[in-house]
């Protein structure tokens, strides 16, 4: 799977989440033989939850879509609860981090300076 055009992209601050929409490619295969070359349209949402900085991260990142092959029903489709209909990919990143700041917040410093 990978995108291949963006058509929005909106930062909630307030809710502390990203959400993506756009067209992507699925190529399925199972045992060696493409199942499904596919463009379709997908939701990609990643979610900020870290609380309290000694609890261990909670951020998540799901990417949700049907395809005629990926849809609620197949066994192999994990269904989408935000987003009904559709089937969900993701879930907690182990490995690095979802950082939405709220407007004005300088917590981490863009612009190379380190005084």
């Amino acid at each position: 799977m990978y995108s291949t055009q963006m058509k929005r992209y909106f930062i909630d601050s307030d809710q502390k989440e990203i959400t993506a929409q756009g067209e992507m490619r699925s190529i399925t295969r199972v045992g060696g033989a493409v199942l499904e070359d596919v463009r379709h349209r997908f939701i990609a949402h990643a979610v900020d939850l870290d609380g309290d900085e000694g609890q261990p991260r909670r951020d998540r990142f799901d990417v949700h879509m049907k395809t005629a092959f990926w849809q609620p029903g197949n066994p192999m489709c994990t269904p989408s609860e935000r987003y009904p209909g559709l089937c969900r990919f993701g879930g907690r990143l182990i490995a690095g981090d979802v950082h939405v700041s709220a407007g004005g917040d300088d917590e981490d410093d863009h612009d190379g300076n380190h005084d």
